[in-house]
């Protein structure tokens, strides 16, 4: 008990203590996986086969490629500000 209050005491000197717990959530490739997203996913791929049956195959190239570059650009944003926060979580550490 004495060892518990002892390094809860040392966690809120840190600033790390008395917090809520992060809720525990599925990952692939360490993205957050929901079932909203999956959802989402789901219908753009549907609705993407919707409009590949009826429009010709260059627009449809056209529009998948945007998509995938948004994706892609939001991704890499994310994953920047993963990194930087690291980054600066250690020089903080280090001083």
């Amino acid at each position: 008990m004495a060892a518990r209050e002892r390094r809860r005491r040392i966690l809120r000197r840190e600033g790390r203590g008395e917090g809520l717990p992060a809720p525990v959530t599925r990952t692939f490739q360490g993205i957050p996986v929901t079932r909203l997203g999956l959802l989402v996913l789901l219908l753009l791929g549907f609705w993407i086969g919707r409009v590949a049956a009826v429009v010709p195959g260059d627009i449809v190239e056209f529009v998948v490629a945007v998509i995938s570059a948004v994706a892609l650009a939001i991704w890499y944003r994310r994953r920047a500000r993963e990194y930087m926060q690291m980054r600066s979580a250690n020089r903080r550490r280090e001083e």
